[in-house]
C-alpha cells in the first residue's frame, strides 16, 4: 500500500526485462490498489468487489478519523471494518450449450432434468428454466470470491503475453482534487475526460486503467465528470470477457473447490467518491453500475447487496477484542433506513464510533437486512440444485429477495425492537417487486442484453445514533440531487497538503483545498522540536503554493497547512518534507533556460513543449525522480526536429521504462542536445 502523504519517494531498482518474461502476479489478488485519504475516512479499495482488508489481517482496513499516517506503536485511530463486499443476484433463463432455451421436464428432482424444445420430450407446457444466481465479492463464511478483474491469474495460461503485457496495468484508477462541472487544470474545459477508457463490449483489451482521450481533443484524463474531491474507478466481472478466455468456475478462495459458480455475466464498473468538507468528509460512496453482458438474456428480478463484517476496535488492536463484542443493527425511522454496527463496550472509551451503511436506489424498492452468526452464511454452493419446492431458489438469493430459507440460522435486522447480535455478518439488499420475469411493472428491477443498472451505498460515520442519522439524511438527499455541487459551496474544508520538498535554505509547499477560506497559512518546525515553535506564514486564499526561505540545509522540517473559515479552524496532515540530493551518476543541472509542461501538476499525462530551433538531432528529454535517478529517456525523432522547427511537443504518460505507473511527487525533465540542456519540476498528483 502507498501513503500519498509519506514524501520522500524512493523508486526500487530492477532489472530490465522484456515483456514475455515476466512471471505472473499469482498473489496479486491480495495487493489491494487504493487507499482512500480524500476526507476523515481511510478506506481500502479493491478491483475484487469487495472493500477492506482481504487477506491482509495486517493493514488496516477502514480507519475512522483518519490522521494521514500509520503507526500500529500507537492508538491512531479506530477500525471499523474486517471486510465488506458487493453481492448482485438475479434470474436468468437457462441455455445449453448450444445456446437453446431449457424447459423443465414434468416432476423433475435434479437440475438435469431438463430439456431443449427440440428434444422428443418436450411439450409447450413445459416451464421454462429459471436459475436465480447470486454473485459475491467475498463470502465471509467461505472465503469465496466471484466477482475478479479480467486479467487475473485465472486467465494467465489461455491469454498468454496479453495477460502478461494488461494484468499489471489493470488496478484501481484514481484522481484527487478534481470538482464536478469546474475546469480543475485551468485549461478553458470542465469535465471533458473521464478516467481511463470507457467499458466498451467490443473492446479487445479489457483493461481500464490505460489513459485515454475521450473526446479526442489531444488530452487524456485532463478534467473528470466525477463528482467526488477524490475517486477511484475499478471493473470487475463475474465471467471471462475474452473468447477464448478461461471457462472454469472462475472463482477464487479457499472455498472454490467446493463451490459450482454460474455466472450472471455481468461487468461491474464500481466508482467511490470522498469528500474534505464539513458534513461530508465523514462518509464515502460508492456507485456500483451492473452491465448485462450477456446480448441474448434478460437480467430478471435483480437484487443488490452489500456484505458486511464490521468489527470495531482500537487500530492497533493489541489486546482488545474487536471481534466479539460488536453490535449490528437496523434504523428503521420514517424518513430514512440503514443498517450499522458499533462496539459493545466502548473499549474504554476507544471505540465509541459507529458505522453505518445505506443504500440508495432509483427507484421504489423493499429493504431487508439479515444477520447470522459466524460460520453460518447463506449457501449456493450448487446454485443449479433444486431446494424443496422452488427450482434453483440458492439461499443467497431468497436472503437478497427477503425470504428467510432457514429460520434457525436467519434472523431479520429490520423488525421492530430487534435485539442487536453480537460478532455477526449481515446482509442489507434491496430488491424491487420480484413481478420482473412474469409480469414486470415500473417497481421491477430488470436489466435487458447490453444495458446497465446503478445503485448508490453509502458507508459513514458519526459518535452518536442521533449523529448518524443526520449523516444518513443528509447522504441521501446528497445522492438524490445528483451529487449537486452547489450544496458544498462555502463549506469549510480540510486542507490536503500534496508535497513539501526543500533545497538550498527554501522549502517549496504544494496543497489544494475544495473550497476558497477566508484566510490561509503554512506553518512549519524542525522535526523534532516541540509544537510551541511551530513558525506561521499567512499566504492569500487564491494561492496554494509557496516558497519558505531561510531554513537550515542540515536539518529535517515539518510542514502543515491550516485555514481559517470564519471562526471555524482546520489543518492538513502534517507531513515530513523531503530534501533534494542529487545521485553521483545521474546528477540533474539546476534549472536555466525555458522549458514548460502542461498541465502542471498533472494525472497521469503531461505535455512537454520545446523550442527546436538550433537543437542537434540527437536530442532527448529525460524524466527524473527526486534523487536524482533516470526513470524515462523520451526521444525527439532527428525528422521531427528538422521538419517542425518553432514549438514542438512530447508527452510522457507517468510511467518508467519498464511500464510502471510512477507515484504522486516531483519529477524532473530534462532536455538535452549537444552541449545545452535544461530542466524543470512537474508534479504527478493523483
Amino acid at each position: 500500500m502507498k501513503n500519498i502523504f509519506i514524501i520522500v519517494l524512493v523508486l526500487i531498482s530492477l532489472n530490465l526485462f522484456s515483456v514475455s518474461d515476466m512471471e505472473p502476479e499469482n498473489e496479486r489478488k491480495f495487493d489491494l490498489e487504493f487507499y482512500h485519504t480524500g476526507g476523515n475516512v481511510g478506506l481500502r479499495i479493491s478491483n475484487f468487489g469487495f472493500i477492506g482488508a482481504g487477506n491482509n489481517s495486517v493493514s488496516p482496513s477502514c480507519i475512522w478519523p483518519y490522521l494521514g499516517y500509520f503507526d500500529f506503536a500507537e492508538n491512531i485511530g479506530t477500525e471499523y471494518l474486517y471486510q465488506g463486499a458487493l453481492w448482485v443476484g438475479a434470474k436468468k433463463i437457462r441455455r445449453n450449450e448450444n445456446g437453446q432455451i431449457l424447459y423443465w421436464l414434468p416432476e423433475a428432482n435434479n437440475e438435469n432434468d431438463v430439456v431443449p424444445n427440440t428434444d422428443p420430450d418436450w411439450t409447450s407446457d413445459l416451464a421454462v428454466v429459471v436459475d436465480t444466481l447470486t454473485t459475491v465479492g467475498f463470502d465471509g463464511d467461505a472465503d469465496l470470491y466471484e466477482f475478479l478483474p479480467a486479467y487475473n491469474p485465472l486467465e494467465s495460461e489461455p491469454l498468454g503475453n496479453q495477460y502478461f503485457q494488461y494484468n499489471t496495468q489493470e488496478k484501481v484508477m484514481s484522481t484527487r482534487f478534481s470538482r464536478q462541472n469546474f475546469d480543475d487544470d485551468n485549461d478553458g474545459l470542465i469535465d471533458e475526460d473521464d478516467l481511463g477508457r470507457p467499458f466498451n463490449l467490443d473492446d479487445e483489451t479489457y483493461c481500464f486503467s490505460l489513459p485515454f482521450d475521450d473526446d479526442g481533443d489531444g488530452q487524456i484524463d485532463e478534467d473528470t465528470s466525477y463528482p467526488g474531491y477524490e475517486t477511484s474507478v475499478a471493473y470487475y466481472y463475474d465471467y471471462s470477457p475474452f473468447p477464448n478466455g478461461f471457462t472454469g468456475d472462475r472463482d477464487w478462495g479457499s472455498a472454490k473447490g467446493s463451490n459450482d459458480h454460474v455466472p450472471l455475466d455481468i461487468a461491474i464498473k464500481q466508482e467511490t467518491y470522498t469528500w474534505a468538507t464539513q458534513y461530508y468528509a465523514d462518509m464515502v460512496i460508492f456507485k456500483h453500475t451492473i452491465i448485462n453482458t450477456d446480448p441474448l438474456d434478460t437480467l430478471y428480478d435483480v437484487t443488490n447487496g452489500i456484505y458486511i463484517d464490521a468489527d470495531c476496535g482500537p487500530a492497533n488492536w493489541g489486546t482488545y477484542d474487536v471481534a466479539s463484542d460488536d453490535l449490528s443493527s437496523f434504523y428503521n425511522g420514517d424518513q430514512i433506513k440503514f443498517a450499522f454496527s458499533f462496539d459493545a463496550d466502548g473499549d474504554g472509551g476507544l471505540t465509541n464510533g459507529y458505522i453505518g451503511f445505506l443504500m440508495v436506489p432509483n427507484s421504489d424498492v423493499e429493504e431487508s437486512c439479515w444477520y447470522w452468526t459466524v460460520g453460518n452464511g447463506p449457501d449456493d454452493s450448487d446454485p443449479l440444485d433444486i431446494f424443496g419446492s422452488n427450482p434453483t431458489a440458492n439461499e443467497k438469493y431468497w436472503l437478497m429477495t427477503a425470504k428467510n430459507p432457514d429460520t434457525s440460522k436467519y434472523t431479520d435486522l429490520t423488525e421492530e425492537d430487534q435485539e442487536q447480535a453480537a460478532d455477526t455478518r449481515f446482509l442489507y439488499s434491496i430488491n424491487g417487486d420480484q413481478q420482473g420475469f412474469d409480469n414486470p411493472t415500473e417497481n421491477s428491477i430488470n436489466i435487458p442484453p447490453l444495458e446497465e443498472y446503478s445503485i448508490h451505498t453509502v458507508l459513514f460515520f458519526a459518535n452518536t445514533l442521533a449523529g448518524l442519522i443526520e449523516q444518513a439524511i443528509l447522504a441521501k438527499e446528497f445522492v438524490q440531487s445528483g451529487f449537486d455541487p452547489s450544496l458544498m459551496e462555502g463549506l469549510p474544508s480540510i486542507p490536503y497538503l500534496i508535497s513539501a520538498y526543500y533545497e538550498d535554505n527554501s522549502a517549496e509547499l504544494s496543497w489544494n483545498c475544495y473550497t476558497t477560506p477566508d484566510q490561509q497559512f503554512v506553518f512549519y518546525k524542525l522535526k523534532d522540536a516541540p509544537a510551541s515553535t511551530w513558525t506561521s506564514i499567512a499566504i492569500p486564499v487564491d494561492q496554494n503554493v509557496t516558497t519558505i526561505t531561510g531554513l537550515s540545509e542540515s536539518e529535517e522540517y515539518k510542514f502543515k497547512v491550516g485555514v481559517y473559515y470564519d471562526e471555524v479552524y482546520l489543518e492538513s496532515k502534517t507531513i515530513l518534507g523531503s530534501i533534494y540530493t542529487s545521485s553521483e551518476n545521474e546528477e540533474i543541472p539546476k534549472p536555466s533556460f525555458k522549458l514548460a509542461n502542461y498541465p502542471n501538476p498533472f494525472n497521469p499525462t503531461t505535455t512537454i513543449s520545446f523550442e527546436t530551433t538550433n537543437l542537434h538531432e540527437d536530442a532527448q528529454i529525460e524524466i527524473y525522480n527526486l534523487k536524482g535517478q533516470k526513470i524515462k529517456k523520451l526521444e525527439i525523432s532527428p525528422e521531427s526536429i528538422r521538419e517542425k522547427l518553432g514549438i514542438n511537443k512530447v508527452v510522457w504518460n507517468g510511467k518508467d521504462e519498464m511500464g510502471k505507473t510512477m507515484p504522486s511527487g516531483i519529477y524532473f525533465y530534462k532536455l538535452q542536445s549537444g552541449n545545452f540542456s535544461q530542466t524543470r519540476k512537474m508534479i504527478l498528483m493523483k
